[in-house]
C-alpha cells in the first residue's frame, strides 16, 4: 500500500531526482535531492500554472473571435438594410417620377385638345360636334 503511494506521490519526481544524483554525483546529495525535489515542484506548479494560462488566453482568443464574427455579421446586416432602404427609395422616386410623368401628359392632351380647339375656333370652323349634327340634319 506505502508503496503505491509513493510511487504515486513521488514517482516520476524521485526517479528523475536519483539519476541526477548519480550524474552528478555532489558532495551532499541528500541536500542536492531535496533542492532539486524542491526545484522539481516549482517547475512543475509552473507549467500547470503556464497551461492554465494558455488555456485561459485560448479561450479568451475563441471569445474576440466570436466576437469579431458577432461585428461582421451586424455590419453586413446594416450594409443589406441600407441597400434594400435605398433601393425602396429608389422604387418610390421611381414611381413618384413615373406619376408626374402621367399627370405631364394628360395636361399636355388637355393643352393640346384646347389649343386644337382653340385654332378651329379662330379659323372660323366649326367643332367638330357642330358638323356632326349638321350632317345628321341633312340626313333627315
Amino acid at each position: 500500500m506505502e508503496s503505491l503511494y509513493l510511487h504515486k506521490c513521488l514517482g516520476a519526481c524521485l526517479t528523475q531526482g536519483l539519476a541526477e544524483v548519480a550524474r552528478v554525483r555532489p558532495v551532499d546529495p541528500i541536500e542536492f535531492l531535496a533542492l532539486w525535489m524542491y526545484k522539481y515542484k516549482e517547475n512543475v506548479t509552473m507549467e500547470e500554472q503556464r497551461q492554465k494560462e494558455m488555456i485561459d488566453l485560448e479561450h479568451e482568443r475563441e471569445l474576440a473571435m466570436m466576437e469579431q464574427e458577432m461585428l461582421e455579421r451586424l455590419k453586413a446586416e446594416e450594409l443589406l438594410f441600407q441597400q434594400q432602404q435605398l433601393a425602396f427609395q429608389l422604387e418610390l422616386e421611381m414611381q413618384e417620377k413615373e406619376k408626374q410623368k402621367t399627370e405631364l401628359q394628360v395636361v399636355e392632351e388637355q393643352l393640346s385638345k384646347e389649343m386644337m380647339s382653340n385654332e378651329s375656333t379662330a379659323k372660323g370652323e366649326e367643332p367638330m360636334q357642330s358638323l356632326v349634327a349638321l350632317n345628321i340634319d341633312q340626313d333627315l
